[in-house]
């Protein structure tokens, strides 16, 4: 069904910087918010992120992107699954796509990007190595 009450979407961001992906996350969730669509969005909340978002401040979740936090952030994650009953998770950008195992849900997206400058030399390889193993169908 695409819009309704029926489908709950959590967004899962972790970047530094409010860029490009943040950008065209924000575009995705303000048109899916316009469909009915129930949102949650759990991030850092780079540079007031949440601002330039229409949905409801109970649904933002602003947590610390550290990857020591990521267990913590995974509960909080699985517990919000739980209790909304969230039909699917999308995981925006690499850091997230890290935290993806620890996540009970068998509906799961993962949208990795980068700049090209980014992902260079030992970055590049744990990345790649990290991507396959935890997405093997993941190009």
């Amino acid at each position: 069904m695409v819009g309704g009450k029926n489908v709950k979407l959590l967004f899962v961001d972790f970047n530094h910087s409010y860029g490009g992906g943040q950008v065209y996350l924000r575009n995705v969730l303000n048109k899916l918010n316009e469909k009915n669509i129930q949102l949650w969005v759990i991030s850092n909340n780079p540079q007031n992120f949440f601002e330039d978002l229409n949905i409801s401040s109970a649904q933002l979740i602003k947590v610390n992107n550290a990857y020591s936090s990521f267990i913590n952030i995974a509960k909080i994650i699985n517990k919000l699954l739980q209790k909304e009953n969230i039909t699917g998770i999308v995981f925006n950008g690499n850091r997230a796509m890290y935290l993806s195992p620890f996540v009970m849900s068998n509906n799961k997206t993962i949208i990795t990007h980068t700049m090209p400058t980014f992902n260079k030399g030992i970055k590049r390889i744990i990345t790649k190595f990290a991507t396959k193993r935890i997405y093997p169908q993941h190009n």
